[in-house]
């Protein structure tokens, strides 16, 4: 069967078939197109954010390490001053030590003295000398000149046993 063009029915939807095959495959690869923009506008925000976090990484990185600087720097100042503690609490603990002998050697000498004044009992106690009077200054010719005379030695009493 021919139309008055002289095309038959199977020719107009041989072309039909043709142009919709034409549109079916146009369609394929607009939606083709469409996804590959896409794909490539997710790529570029992952890439985006990507480099974003390697940036934090980055600074975090530097913050850990000057975190760790710090972190030797305040051990060490612990270790110093522990040292320090140390020998502090040492040096207490000789003092102590030490106060405690000067204790003991104060408490011997009164428990001494106590001993000898209940030994020496009715013997007077030593008196000292009497200060002599002072000397006069002879104002006058050259330099002011005093003689000292030596103090008159102490009676020496007996120690009774």
């Amino acid at each position: 069967m021919k139309n008055e063009w002289g095309v038959s029915a199977v020719g107009i939807v041989l072309a039909i078939v043709m142009v919709a095959a034409g549109a079916g495959g146009g369609f394929y690869v607009w939606q083709q197109q469409q996804q590959l923009v896409q794909a490539r506008r997710d790529l570029s925000e992952t890439k985006s954010a990507l480099d974003r976090a390697s940036a934090e990484s980055q600074a975090a990185k530097a913050e850990a390490a000057a975190a760790r600087k710090e972190l030797e720097e305040q051990k060490a100042a612990l270790a110093q001053l522990k040292s320090e503690r140390d020998s502090a609490a040492m040096l207490l603990e000789a003092e102590k030590a030490h106060s405690a002998r000067l204790q003991a050697d104060l408490t011997l000498a009164r428990d001494q003295i106590a001993f000898v004044r209940s030994r020496a009992g009715a013997v007077a106690q030593p008196t000292l000398a009497p200060r002599p009077p002072p000397v006069p200054v002879l104002h006058g010719r050259g330099s002011a000149v005093s003689a000292a005379r030596p103090a008159p030695a102490p009676e020496a009493q007996p120690v009774s046993r």
